[in-house]
């Protein structure tokens, strides 16, 4: 067999700045050296084998004019091609490439992309906002990110969709909103594509067309700190939800007014783009680069699922990206028409309601946890709060007052039912059911933050059960419900306010917890939903004094607690401490000893308690003897 004799066309600026260890390598390695000029004409015999030392644009110019010699080429680093290295997976260096080249007896037909009849070696990109996820990492990784997130912010006023007609493989065209477009013909094209595309090659005779379609900034913002932080984990289509991928050969795009692109960062215009495998040229492959098997199975994809259509379409078209998701029309009307119904009141509800919280009082008076649990489940509070939710965010009056006059029939039913069993039951003792209610604080706040985000969550996701977010609810509004009825019932002040306290703390902080919800996502904008924010807040803000001192006492007792508790008075050990009364203190503690504590023992561990938290203290105590 005869020896392979490589020939090189060179860029002469550049192999005059090349090292002389590059030098000297490239002397040895060549059979014949060809300057390239832009009337360049080869005698260069067919089928040889043809490095190239030229920048992307003399690349495509070689291989556009050489196509009919059938040459076997391949490809050295250039200042100026970085866009051929990137595309075709070289080395940066001279020496390691031509190591390759002597090693490598591989010779695989490359497809050669085009874009209205220009070579595309490595991306086509439309828009500004998909280059930050290509860019590659010149510096220490926070550094970078920083930048890059920078000048994705920088991109919010550009980011606008635009309305484009697609056509693939000459299917029936469709029509969306895209805020970007990146076309590349494999996988290790740039970092966004390498997350992406898991299995694609440079023959299979396809190539790879992702349509990026977020319906807010926020969704652009999670997916690239995602992306840089949690590269494992974040791979493969499903990772990018707003993102649509085409693989085929051909594919015209149709814009509605003329839009710039950019070929291998060489930026141009137009309104319609024609996007093909025309052909392929003979490539000796780097080591890096993927390829197909012989036996190929390429499979074209269309997945579409996820660009905007219709209304959704139409309302993003021009616009800036809202910085949180907008609900699409079809979306605020199917949710809108629901809630508009729930607020209303119905019999069934006040049945419920009434059957809800009888049966939390008869819970309450057996301090019966599970019951208290049914009648949770059994509350029907869940539909009208929620409906007040989006009422107070859209500033829909009708909805709020349907909204208020069912909750507040439902609460005053309620009240006369639990009442007059309240009455009926020859019962007076405040259980443990009955006293965790009455003293409520920020924590209480907190349990009615998060029922109002699960509310308004399952009611605009209608994959989820609205009965386990309808338990979330009542765990706030029934028992306390109950329990100021129970107060009212006995003629005790002190149980019904309190109760009632967290009643309406309860209440407002659900409302306004589910108000932002359905703010963050996207059905409503920030400008109509301000005003009923502020007054949700207000209220809020107001009862929270209250609480706030509630939680400095719940605090302050868990101090006096924890410093009693497991204190040792000489041979006798103290547990169990619960606080009985705030004012005078008062403790009930039990005492661990060999023996039963005297007058002396008892005045002693009194003086300690007193030291230690340097208040007098009153206390009742149990004593149990410890055996060995």
């Amino acid at each position: 067999m005869d020896e392979k004799r490589f020939y090189l066309v060179y860029d002469l600026e550049e192999l005059n700045q090349v090292s002389s260890v590059d030098e000297k390598n490239i002397n040895d390695f060549f059979y014949q050296k060809y300057q390239f000029e832009s009337d360049f004409k080869t005698s260069i015999p067919e089928e040889s084998f043809v490095i190239l030392l030229l920048s992307d644009k003399e690349n495509k110019e070689f291989i556009e004019k050489t196509k009919d010699k059938k040459f076997k080429i391949g490809f050295l680093p250039h200042q100026q091609n970085f866009e051929t290295r990137n595309g075709f997976q070289i080395s940066e260096s001279i020496t390691n490439c031509l190591e390759e080249f002597k090693e490598n007896d591989k010779v695989i037909n490359s497809d050669l992309l085009y874009c209205n009849e220009k070579v595309v070696f490595n991306y086509l990109i439309i828009g500004s906002l998909v280059t930050t996820f290509t860019k590659k990492r010149t510096q220490n990784r926070f550094v970078s990110f920083i930048k890059q997130l920078w000048g994705l912010l920088k991109n919010y006023n550009k980011t606008k969709p635009k309305k484009v007609e697609i056509t693939a493989d000459k299917k029936d065209s469709f029509s969306t909103a895209v805020a970007e477009v990146l076309i590349t013909q494999h996988g290790k094209n740039s970092v966004i594509s390498r997350l992406i595309l898991e299995n694609s090659y440079l023959n299979d005779g396809l190539f790879h067309a992702l349509l990026f379609a977020p319906r807010s900034f926020s969704e652009v913002i999670f997916s690239f700190i995602k992306s840089k932080f949690s590269l494992r984990q974040f791979k493969g289509i499903k990772a990018f939800h707003f993102l649509g991928h085409l693989k085929t050969d051909q594919l015209k795009l149709k814009f509605e007014q003329s839009t710039k692109y950019s070929i291998d960062g060489e930026v141009l215009e137009t309104e319609n783009l024609l996007i093909e495998i025309q052909e392929s040229f003979q490539l000796i492959p780097s080591k890096s680069l993927l390829f197909t098997k012989e036996e190929k199975n390429n499979k074209k994809t269309f997945r579409t699922e996820n660009l905007p259509k219709g209304e959704a379409m139409t309302e993003m078209i021009g616009k800036r990206l809202p910085l949180i998701k907008h609900a699409s029309t079809e979306e605020y009307k199917e949710l809108f028409t629901t809630l508009r119904d729930n607020a209303k009141t119905k019999s069934s509800y006040l049945i419920l309601m009434i059957l809800s919280t009888l049966l939390a009082t008869f819970g309450l008076f057996a301090d019966s946890t599970p019951v208290i649990i049914g009648a949770m489940i059994l509350a029907p509070l869940i539909s009208p709060v929620i409906s007040l939710s989006m009422g107070v965010l859209r500033q829909e009056k009708k909805i709020v007052q349907d909204s208020l006059v069912t909750i507040g029939s439902g609460i005053l039913f309620s009240y006369i039912a639990a009442i007059i069993l309240t009455l009926i039951t020859p019962l007076y003792a405040i259980n443990s059911e009955i006293s965790s209610r009455l003293e409520p604080n920020l924590l209480d706040l907190g349990i009615a933050v998060i029922s109002g985000i699960a509310g308004a969550y399952a009611h605009a996701n209608t994959a989820i059960a609205k009965t386990l977010a309808g338990v979330a609810i009542a765990v706030a509004l029934v028992p306390p419900l109950a329990v100021s009825a129970i107060g009212l019932g006995w003629g005790e002040w002190k149980v019904f306010l309190g109760a009632f306290l967290l009643l309406i703390t309860n209440l407002t902080g659900m409302v306004l917890a589910g108000s932002f919800t359905f703010l963050l996502m996207g059905y409503s904008p920030f400008k109509i939903a301000k005003k009923g924010l502020f007054i949700s807040l207000l209220i809020v803000l107001s009862i929270s004094v209250p609480l706030g001192y509630g939680f400095f006492q719940v605090v302050k007792e868990n101090k006096i607690v924890n410093s009693v508790n497991r204190m040792e008075v000489k041979d006798m050990r103290i547990k169990q401490v619960e606080v009985i009364n705030k004012n005078p203190l008062k403790l009930a503690i039990q005492v661990v000893a060999k023996h039963e504590p005297g007058d002396e023992d008892i005045t002693l561990i009194k003086k300690q308690i007193e030291s230690k938290l340097g208040r007098e203290v009153q206390f009742e105590m149990t004593f149990s003897l410890e055996v060995k």
